[in-house]
């Protein structure tokens, strides 16, 4: 009998064991953090879905979009002191005006679409991962995965914004883009037009997509392109028809008027803001991951080109958009699930290739997880309490008691709970006043000769303007018709739970002589 056989032999079984351990011990602790995500998720939206003022400042514009479209107004009008439009395009908005009809109106509608929006995303890249790896496990790991994103792209998941509609459209077309049927071919097409329906700057992922689809469909990407360009095209000559123009006006010129302020940080900025501050500072395992799926897959480049376009192109859209002025997190959700899938994908075939070892699976489910692990986030700060909601009922009740109109240039949308006018938001008179000269520029002029008589001649009972905003030399001209006194606040109550973080901060009203 040779002892020392046996002894390594036990030695290499023992060894063989103590890595498979290891190996489950990994797979467990990334399932256990992806079923964290998802709970956490799935809690926070559901706890604030109902909450009836600002998760973030600008779903009040939202609203006045939703009440607008629920009396029967046009959302695209020639825009006036008492309505100026927001520059995004309509879709998302006719889709929540629909539910607020069901369900009544308030942010709930808004909210539990881009929820479910969020759901969809959820659902297509368990779809598209499976497509890729036949790999069921590994597909639900990535779909759920995804929500471990929701703090780093500002918890825009649920926020009553059209960002999540636009994403999972594009998901969608991307998924129906992977089968052979003509039909699924068309409502491929028919998914990449509505995209940019829901919010225009997808219209930088319309060419990448199609690219996508031509490397897997060849000839038959016909069906999707024709479809998407007929779809847009009709889309395109029926809002323009029936807002007379100023469709284009506010969701393409006034939308990529401000383009140019990509450049406006200067070229350190330029690189800095999106490859070093949104993603090696935010999800390093996930771009190391992504650009190494791409390496590995470098003797098959040629059959990764639709891939890598598709890539190409949700990162430029980020890039761009994180650029632009007024440019938030929520612009990064389209890389960071390209990079996402591309790291899934990476992952599946390190797990079923029979050449790596158990020590190399283990490390790489190891290293996913100290990703997962560098995105936890706190859940109580995302939901509000109860100070917030006292508060929130304390400015509400001292609209109601006034006896005209009140001018609320950031939080307009309460004055909509009160009974009376909502007049132009900030956000979207700062859009117009920021385009260049022509059209924009006289009815900026127009609307503000507008406001400064009112101003002059008292015609508000009330004006709120917000702490945290700069006002120029706004609040001195308010101030010599109106008198100033703070709003007391307990702490941080009432801001919102994301994006900018402003509030109600200073009431006006008339100097009784002046």
């Amino acid at each position: 009998m040779d002892v020392g056989k046996t002894i390594r032999s036990d030695t290499d079984v023992s060894r063989t064991r103590g890595s498979q351990r290891a190996l489950t011990l990994a797979k467990v602790l990334s399932a256990a953090l992806v079923c964290y995500f998802v709970a956490a998720f799935l809690y926070v939206s559901i706890s604030r879905m109902g909450y009836i003022f600002t998760l973030e400042w600008l779903e009040g514009a939202s609203l006045i979009q939703i009440q607008r479209l629920l009396s029967g107004l046009p959302l695209y009008v020639r825009p006036t002191f008492d309505y100026v439009p927001l520059i995004y395009s309509p879709l998302y908005f006719y889709v929540a005006a629909l539910f607020a009809r069901i369900i009544g109106f308030g942010f709930l509608p808004l909210r539990l679409v881009s929820f479910l929006a969020t759901l969809g995303c959820v659902g297509m890249i368990y779809l598209i991962v499976r497509k890729y790896t036949q790999d069921g496990l590994v597909s639900l790991l990535a779909a759920g995965s995804f929500l471990a994103l929701y703090k780093v792209s500002d918890s825009w998941f649920d926020l009553a914004r059209v960002d999540m509609l636009a994403m999972f459209l594009t998901l969608l077309a991307v998924y129906l883009a992977q089968g052979r049927a003509a039909w699924r071919l068309v409502l491929a097409g028919v998914a990449l037009a509505l995209a940019p329906l829901a919010k225009q700057t997808y219209w930088i992922l319309f060419v990448p997509v199609l690219v996508y689809a031509a490397f897997l469909q060849k000839r038959r990407v016909l069906y999707m392109l024709l479809t998407a360009l007929l779809v847009s095209l009709a889309a395109h000559l029926l809002l323009n028809q029936l807002s007379g123009g100023w469709y284009s006006f506010f969701v393409y010129s006034a939308g990529f008027g401000q383009g140019s302020s990509v450049f406006a940080g200067g070229l350190r900025h330029f690189f800095t803001a999106y490859w070093i501050d949104s993603v090696l500072k935010v999800v390093p395992v996930l771009f190391v991951l992504f650009v190494a799926y791409f390496i590995v897959k470098i003797r098959s480049i040629w059959s990764m080109l639709g891939l890598l376009s598709l890539a190409a192109g949700a990162i430029v859209l980020s890039w761009a958009g994180i650029l632009n002025k007024g440019g938030y997190n929520n612009v990064l959700i389209p890389s960071y699930v390209v990079f996402l899938i591309c790291a899934w994908l990476l992952i599946a075939d390190v797990m079923k290739d029979a050449a790596s070892s158990d020590l190399v699976r283990t490390g790489l489910l190891l290293l996913f997880s100290v990703q997962m692990a560098l995105l936890l986030y706190p859940i109580a700060a995302q939901i509000p309490t109860q100070d917030d909601y006292r508060a929130g009922q304390v400015i509400l009740q001292d609209i109601r008691s006034q006896p005209g109109d009140v001018y609320i240039p950031f939080d307009n949308y309460l004055t909509l709970y009160a009974g009376k006018q909502p007049f132009a938001g900030f956000g979207s008179l700062g859009d117009l006043n920021q385009l260049p000269g022509g059209i924009a520029k006289a009815e900026w002029n127009r609307i503000n000769s507008q406001l400064r008589e009112m101003i002059k001649t008292k015609q508000f009972s009330l004006i709120i303007l917000d702490e945290n905003a700069d006002w120029g030399s706004a609040e001195r001209y308010y101030q010599s018709y109106y008198e100033p006194a703070p709003i007391k606040y307990r702490g941080d109550t009432f801001f919102p739970v994301a994006g900018w973080q402003i509030r109600p901060g200073t009431k006006y009203t008339p100097v009784t002589s002046h």
